[in-house]
C-alpha cells in the first residue's frame, strides 16, 4: 500500500475481520486506523466477523478453547445467524469512523481524488433498436434450451415444441 500512495494510486483498506469482544476496543481499533492512515490508505471500511457454517463451528470450538468465557456472549450475539445485528455493525462503523476523520483519510480528504477522471454517463438509448427489457428473474438454462427448440440437459428428450408457461411468471418448474 505504501508503494501505491507513494506514487498517487489511491488505495481504501476493508479492517476485517472485526472480531467481537476481543479486537473491537476503542483503543484497538484507533490504533488500527493509525496504521493503516500511517500507510498511505484513502480510506477504512470496518468489515465485523461472520459466521457462516462450517466457520461458525470452527469458531466456535476455538473459542471454547482459548476464550471460553465469551462462548455465551457469541451464541447472544450471533443468535444462529451468520452476520452480527446491525446495532454492533453501527457501534464498530462510528468507532472507525471517528478516528479516520481524525487521522485525515476516507472521503474528507481533499487532496486525494477518489475519482479519477470526470463520472462515467450512460450513453442515450439509440432510437433504432428496440429498447432492452430486464427480466425480473434470470431465466434457468432450461428456459434458453426450450426456447431454441434443444433437448433439456436433464430431459434427454425431443425438443421442446413450446414455452413452459411457467417461464413467462418468472417461476420454472424444477427437473427430477
Amino acid at each position: 500500500m505504501r508503494t501505491l500512495a507513494a506514487h498517487g494510486t489511491g488505495c481504501g483498506v476493508l479492517t476485517a475481520a472485526v472480531i467481537p469482544f476481543l479486537r473491537d476496543r476503542p483503543a484497538q481499533v484507533r490504533a488500527t486506523v493509525r496504521a493503516i492512515a500511517a500507510a498511505g490508505a484513502t480510506s477504512a471500511t470496518p468489515l465485523v466477523l461472520h459466521l457462516r457454517p462450517g466457520a461458525r463451528e470452527w469458531f466456535t470450538a476455538w473459542l471454547g478453547q482459548r476464550h471460553p468465557y465469551l462462548v455465551s456472549r457469541y451464541k447472544r450475539l450471533y443468535a444462529e445467524a451468520a452476520y452480527a445485528p446491525k446495532w454492533y455493525h453501527r457501534r464498530i462503523t462510528r468507532q472507525v469512523h471517528d478516528p479516520v476523520r481524525e487521522y485525515g483519510i476516507g472521503p474528507t480528504r481533499a487532496e486525494v481524488p477518489h475519482r479519477l477522471g470526470p463520472p462515467i454517463r450512460p450513453s442515450p438509448p439509440d432510437p433504432r433498436r428496440p429498447p432492452r427489457v430486464r427480466c425480473p428473474v434470470r431465466p434457468s438454462s432450461y428456459f434458453f434450451r426450450s426456447i431454441r427448440g434443444h433437448p433439456t440437459p436433464r430431459s434427454g428428450q425431443e425438443p421442446a415444441e413450446h414455452v413452459h408457461p411457467a417461464a413467462h411468471s418468472g417461476t420454472m418448474p424444477r427437473g427430477p
